[in-house]
């Protein structure tokens, strides 16, 4: 894919069904080259309390219509969970 798309991305605490744990983003169109894309997201911290998350990615042409989901949502790694270093006790 190549132009300038629409993102609509979701919070989820599995891999497939269930009920998303933070409100959906929606961005601004985002360029996306040979389908490559790059977006900044904030849930904020209350979706991440420990247990695993996966991203649900919508996407679409710029204008109306309705969202294509791709599939499978991704696992994210735990790297956004350095968020809970700040609540972290250590050194102990």
């Amino acid at each position: 894919a190549n132009g300038m798309y629409e993102f609509r991305l979701e919070l989820f605490g599995q891999a497939s069904g269930g009920t998303a744990v933070a409100a959906p983003l929606t961005n601004s169109p985002v360029t996306v080259s040979n389908g490559l894309f790059s977006v900044q997201l904030d849930f904020g911290a209350a979706p991440f309390d420990g247990g695993d998350r996966w991203l649900d990615l919508g996407v679409r042409k710029i204008g109306p219509g309705a969202f294509s989901t791709l599939s499978p949502r991704q696992k994210l790694s735990p790297t956004p969970y350095a968020i809970a270093a700040a609540r972290s006790a250590w050194p102990p």
